[in-house]
């Protein structure tokens, strides 16, 4: 089983919405950091033009991510610039420590 990273990093007033969507989706696991910093976005209003985003991460099976990524879409959207940004990657290897080897199991 191949899996995919994908990680978001999205406002923080679009959570609670994803992770109704992604538990209505059937994902069952996901990682959230608070992250900070900019991009097309810069908080005028700081010394240092940091915005404060939540950072979204989920290990998935290949046959999930268009879906997830396309529900992270619409969960997040706001039409604004700083909406947030999404990255897929391959993951070479997906092990569980409870198991003590890689999982083959189809949901990570």
């Amino acid at each position: 089983m191949a899996y995919q990273q994908v990680v978001a990093v999205v406002r923080n007033e679009t959570v609670d919405q994803l992770l109704r969507d992604l538990k209505g989706h059937g994902i069952r696991g996901v990682s959230l950091m608070p992250v900070s910093g900019f991009g097309e976005y810069a908080n005028p209003f700081n010394g240092r033009g940091l915005v404060t985003s939540t950072r979204v991460e989920l290990f998935l099976s290949e046959e999930q991510v268009r879906d997830v990524v396309d529900l992270i879409m619409q969960a997040c959207s706001t039409g604004m610039t700083g909406d947030g940004i999404i990255a897929v990657q391959p993951v070479a290897s997906f092990q569980r420590i409870r198991l003590q080897y890689a999982t083959e199991e189809e949901n990570p």
